[in-house]
């Protein structure tokens, strides 16, 4: 993501040097580093020489919700980014909610634009059009997958029949040879004529 919005950044034969700084925020609702901390933030820098930044037109942030959930000293009074994400979370107390706007006036201006946006029925058709979208992809996956395993494990399967049908071809008749495999008569003897 970061990258395409970086080169998205100029045209076709533009200068580089036209390049303007590209910040991402990952919000992820999974463990992502492996930090203990919640918010991690990266830049490019030397290896060795630690206090050498490459670019400071690079910078990508990662909020981890699981490790926020269990932060065990939330302080959404001082901490202007933990008032984000309590916003951001699924069942925040009424009260909290409105002591929060009251100490940030866009937590206020968010939450009525959601309002106005969940009223909204294209809004609520497309949004519903998109997860939708989502589910159907996640689904195609999983069956794609589970239909692939299958496919392999019945392709290695076959393919162990033919080997062990290989093997018995020099001491054993077709009609036996068959039976002891599953694989069809057709399909021994035609082994066979190509041995």
């Amino acid at each position: 993501y970061w990258s395409k919005l970086y080169l998205e950044g100029i045209k076709k034969g533009q200068d580089y040097k036209q390049l303007s700084k590209v910040i991402t925020i990952n919000l992820v609702d999974f463990e992502f580093t492996e930090l203990d901390k919640y918010h991690t933030s990266y830049h490019l820098w030397e290896d060795e020489e630690k206090t050498c930044k490459f670019t400071d037109l690079i910078e990508i942030h990662f909020i981890e919700f699981p490790k926020f959930r269990n932060l065990q000293d939330k302080n959404y009074r001082e901490d202007a980014l933990q008032r984000w994400m309590m916003f951001l979370e699924k069942d925040v107390p009424k009260e909290v909610l409105r002591e929060m706007s009251e100490i940030e006036p866009a937590i206020k201006m968010a939450e009525n634009k959601l309002e106005y946006l969940s009223s909204d029925p294209k809004t609520i058709a497309l949004y519903k059009a998109r997860e939708y979208a989502e589910h159907e992809r996640a689904n195609l996956y999983s069956s794609g997958l589970e239909r692939g395993i299958e496919q392999g494990i019945e392709q290695g399967m076959q393919q162990e029949k033919y080997n062990l049908a290989k093997n018995l071809l020099d001491i054993l008749d077709n009609e036996t040879i068959a039976r002891k495999t599953g694989l069809t008569i057709q399909e021994v003897q035609s082994m066979r004529a190509k041995n």
